[in-house]
C-alpha cells in the first residue's frame, strides 16, 4: 500500500479523475453501451482523459478504480495488452470487485490468455455469485481453455440462473457443437463469435 495522501493531493487526484471522467463520456464500452465510431476527436478525448488517469494514478497508486479506468480507456482503443494490464492491476488491488475481474477475464480471453481468463472469471464469480452473465463468461473462459465439457456444465449453469438469456443460449449450442466436433476450438474470444 502506497503512504497515504495529503489534503491537496487528494483534491487534485479526485479533480483529475472528474476531468477523465468527463473526457471518457459516452467514449467507453459501458453497460452494454456500444459508443460510436473512434474518430480523431474521440481519441484526442481519450488520450486527454489518460493523461490524467496517469497524473492520478502517480497520486493514488493503489486506487483500483482509477486503474479500472486505465484498462477501459485501453480496450476502447483496442489496446489489449496495456488494458489487460491495468484490469490485472486492478484485480490485485480489489480481487473482491467482480467487475474488475470481468474486465480482466474479457481482456484475457481476447488475447488468448484462456489460463488467466479462467482465474479472472472464478473471481468475479466467487465476488457475485449469482449473476449468470458472470456464470457464461466463465464458459466462454473455459471453453477457450479447452474444457468444453466444464465449459457446458458453466453454461447450463447460468441458463438455469436465466433461462431467457440470448447469448448463453447461442453460447451452449456453441460449446455443444465444439463437443460434437461441428465447430472448431477457439483460442480467442474472437474465435468464439465467429
Amino acid at each position: 500500500m502506497s503512504p497515504p495522501v495529503d489534503e491537496r493531493s487528494a483534491q487534485e487526484h479526485d479533480r483529475l479523475w472528474r476531468e477523465a471522467s468527463r473526457l471518457t463520456r459516452g467514449e467507453l464500452l459501458l453497460h452494454g453501451a456500444m459508443p460510436g465510431r473512434l474518430g480523431w476527436f474521440a481519441r484526442r478525448r481519450l488520450a486527454r482523459a489518460m493523461s490524467c488517469l496517469t497524473r492520478a494514478l502517480r497520486i493514488a497508486p493503489d486506487r483500483w478504480q482509477t486503474l479500472w479506468m486505465i484498462g477501459k480507456v485501453h480496450q476502447r482503443l483496442e489496446e489489449r495488452e496495456s488494458a489487460l494490464k491495468a484490469f490485472s492491476r486492478a484485480h490485485e488491488i480489489n480481487p473482491a470487485q467482480p467487475d474488475v475481474a470481468r474486465e480482466a477475464a474479457a481482456a484475457a480471453m481476447e488475447m488468448g490468455q484462456a489460463e488467466a481468463a479462467v482465474h479472472y472469471c472464478r473471481s468475479a464469480v466467487a465476488g457475485s455469485p449469482n449473476d449468470p452473465g458472470l456464470m457464461a463468461n466463465l464458459a466462454c473462459a473455459l471453453l477457450i481453455d479447452k474444457k468444453p465439457k466444464e465449459a457446458l456444465d458453466a453454461a447450463i449453469e447460468a441458463l438455469r440462473r436465466d433461462p431467457a438469456d440470448p447469448i448463453t443460449i447461442v453460447l451452449k449450442a456453441r460449446i455443444e457443437d465444439v463437443i460434437t466436433g461441428r465447430r472448431r476450438q477457439p483460442n480467442t474470444l474472437r474465435d468464439l463469435s465467429r
